[in-house]
C-alpha cells in the first residue's frame, strides 16, 4: 500500500511514521506551503489519484490524495475563542518583555574602563584539555 512504502521509504521524518499523511490537510492559498507542493496536490482530482515525482524545495514527494475537504467560511462564534486566545497569549508576552525590559538600564549607562582592565590584571587564563 502507499502507507506502507511511505513507512518503509519516506525521508520525512514528519509524514513518515503516519504512512506520508499531512499532519493537517492544505488549503490552495496556504502561503506556509511549499508552492510547487501546494500546486501538484491540487492538480490532484479524484481520492487516491496518485502523482508523477515532484520536487519541491524540500526535496522529492510524490503525492496520493486521500481526502477532498471542501473549503467552508467559519462562523465568528466558531472563531472568537481560538482568536481570543491567541490575543491573550500575545497580550501577556508583550507584558513579559516590556516588564523585562523595563529591568534594564536607561541612557545613563556608563562602562568603567579602567576597573574592567583592574579587575582583569593579573588574571590567569588556565585551559582544560579535552580528549578528542
Amino acid at each position: 500500500s502507499f502507507a506502507d512504502l511511505a513507512i518503509e521509504y519516506s525521508q520525512d521524518p514528519g509524514s513518515r511514521p503516519r504512512g506520508g499523511l499531512l499532519k493537517q490537510p492544505i488549503a490552495l492559498k496556504d502561503a506556509n506551503v511549499d508552492k510547487t507542493f501546494r500546486e501538484t496536490a491540487f492538480e490532484l482530482s479524484e481520492v487516491g489519484d496518485v502523482s508523477l515525482v515532484v520536487r519541491s524545495r524540500f526535496g522529492y514527494h510524490i503525492m496520493r490524495l486521500e481526502e477532498i475537504i471542501p473549503e467552508r467560511i467559519y462562523t465568528f462564534e466558531e472563531v472568537k475563542k481560538p482568536l481570543m486566545d491567541e490575543v491573550e497569549k500575545r497580550y501577556r508576552e508583550d507584558a513579559y518583555y516590556s516588564y523585562w525590559l523595563s529591568l534594564a538600564p536607561v541612557d545613563d549607562l556608563t562602562i568603567d574602563h579602567e576597573a574592567i582592565d583592574r579587575l582583569v590584571e593579573g588574571a590567569t587564563i588556565s585551559t582544560v584539555a579535552t580528549p578528542k
